[in-house]
């Protein structure tokens, strides 16, 4: 049986502080124009999985990014807080828990 690996998003989720489950990685729907000090603190101790490209506010191409990294990382639960990206995540994965923060 494959360990779990947990995923989370960082605006909404991360950036709240809560509880992280281990091991896990972080998935956001951020573009590089917004990979800011908060991110690369980040990275230095967790795999980072950043959307890159797309404009900024796109919820669709970012719940297809995560989608897409949460497949190829078979990742078993992913704490997300947009009911919109969630959805998408939802409907695209699913071996994957998506578990909504509020």
């Amino acid at each position: 049986m494959k360990d779990k690996l947990y995923g989370y998003d960082i605006d909404g989720v991360i950036s709240k502080n809560i509880q992280v489950k281990f091991p896990y990685v972080i998935i956001s729907g951020r573009t590089f124009k917004e990979y800011d000090k908060f991110v690369k603190q980040l990275a230095q101790n967790i795999p980072v999985y950043i959307r890159g490209v797309g404009e900024y506010g796109d919820r669709i191409h970012a719940g297809e990014f995560k989608s897409q990294i949460i497949n190829i990382l078979e990742v078993s639960e992913y704490y997300e807080d947009d009911p919109a990206q969630a959805n998408i995540i939802k409907l695209n994965c699913p071996d994957c828990k998506v578990i909504m923060v509020n």
